[in-house]
C-alpha cells in the first residue's frame, strides 16, 4: 500500500517572475540593511535595488551578455552580490551563484571544483569583485568563459544607454543552484522563475502576520545556498519585507541573536544555529525593552532540515 502526504492547496503566484517580484517591491518604502563588522548599518531599498539593477543589465548587454546566458556569480553577501543577481535577471541572463573560496589551505581544491562547475553551467561570463577576482585566476584559466571574469564595481562605471528590460515569464529559467558536494561534487539544479517563486511562496505563508510593527527578516547564510538565496533574500523581495542578511553571523551567534531583537525578525538559519547561540539575555537597541526583545525572540521559527532539539526548545520557551 503506497502512502503519501497531501499539504493544503498551493497559494496563487503573486508575480510571473522574479524581476517582476522585484519591481513591486521598488514600490514599497523597505529593503535590505547590510551590517558591517561594527555594526554599521548600508541600507539598499528595493527601489534603489531596481534601479542598480537596471543600469548593471545595460551594461551587461554593452558587454556581450544576451538573453539566455548563464553568468557565474562568486561574491560574499553585499551590495555587488545584488547588483549582478538581479542586474543579470533584467538583461535576460541566467544568474548562477557560486561559493567564493573560504579557506586558503584548500585553494586547489576551490580551483578543480568551480572550473568545472563553470564548464558544468556553460557559464559566459564570472562577475566577482576585487579581492575574491585576485584568487579565481586559475579556475578561470582553466574554464574559458567566452566573456571573461569581470568586477562588479566596473559594471557600475560604464555608462551605458539603458535598454529594454526583460521581464521574464514563470516558465523560463530563473538561476541555476548547485548543490552543497557534501557528498558527491556539486551537482547543477536548473530553476525556473515558476520553481522558485513557489518555493518562497510556500515560506512566506508560514510567516507572522499583523502585529503594531512588521516583521523583518535575519539571516546569516550565504546566497550560493538556496536557504539563504530562495529562503531569506528572494523571500524578502517576494514579500516586500525588511531584511538583515549578513555573513559573519555564523562566527559570531550572538551577533545574529542581537540582530534578532532589532525588530520583530523572523530567522532563516539552520538548526545548528541554534545550539550555539549564548544562553543569556541579549542586548537591544538603544529604545527597546527586554520585554519586547523576549517576546520577539519566541516568534523565531526553526528552519532547516533537522528537528530543533528538545532542550534548544525549552530554552526559547523561556527567553
Amino acid at each position: 500500500m503506497n502512502a503519501h502526504l497531501v499539504g493544503p492547496p498551493a497559494s496563487p503566484p503573486r508575480h510571473a517572475s522574479l524581476q517582476a517580484a522585484l519591481e513591486s517591491a521598488a514600490r514599497s518604502s523597505v529593503g535590505l540593511t547590510f551590517l558591517d563588522a561594527r555594526e554599521s548599518e548600508t541600507a539598499l531599498p528595493f527601489a534603489a535595488l531596481w534601479q542598480r539593477a537596471v543600469r548593471a543589465a545595460a551594461a551587461l548587454a554593452a558587454l556581450g551578455v544576451e538573453p539566455g546566458d548563464r553568468v557565474a556569480l562568486v561574491l560574499p553577501t553585499g551590495l555587488d552580490f545584488m547588483d549582478a543577481f538581479f542586474g543579470v535577471l533584467c538583461a535576460g541572463a541566467v544568474p548562477v551563484p557560486l561559493y567564493p573560496p573560504v579557506r586558503l589551505a584548500r585553494l586547489d581544491e576551490f580551483h578543480t571544483r568551480t572550473a568545472r562547475m563553470l564548464q558544468a553551467c556553460g557559464a559566459r561570463l564570472v562577475l566577482t569583485d576585487a579581492r575574491v577576482g585576485r584568487l579565481l585566476g586559475l579556475a578561470v584559466e582553466e574554464a574559458r568563459p567566452a566573456l571573461g571574469c569581470k568586477n562588479v564595481a566596473d559594471l557600475r562605471e560604464h555608462v551605458a544607454e539603458v535598454g529594454r528590460i526583460h521581464r521574464g515569464a514563470p516558465d523560463e529559467l530563473a538561476l541555476i543552484q548547485f548543490s552543497s558536494g557534501t557528498t558527491l561534487d556539486p551537482k547543477p539544479v536548473a530553476l525556473t522563475h515558476a520553481n522558485v517563486i513557489a518555493n518562497a511562496t510556500a515560506i512566506d505563508s508560514f510567516l507572522p502576520e499583523g502585529g503594531p510593527v512588521r516583521q523583518s527578516g535575519v539571516s546569516w547564510l550565504p546566497l550560493y545556498h538556496d536557504m539563504g538565496l530562495i529562503g531569506c533574500l528572494l523571500l524578502a523581495v517576494l514579500a516586500s519585507t525588511s531584511t538583515f542578511p549578513s555573513a559573519r553571523a555564523e562566527a559570531e551567534p550572538d551577533r545574529m541573536a542581537k540582530l534578532m531583537t532589532w525588530g520583530p525578525a523572523t530567522a532563516s538559519t539552520p538548526t545548528s544555529w541554534w545550539a550555539v547561540v549564548p544562553e543569556r539575555q541579549t542586548p537591544c537597541r538603544p529604545g527597546d525593552t527586554a520585554a519586547s526583545s523576549g517576546s520577539l525572540a519566541r516568534s523565531l521559527p526553526n528552519c532547516g532540515l533537522r528537528p530543533l532539539p528538545k532542550p534548544d526548545c525549552e530554552t526559547m520557551k523561556s527567553a
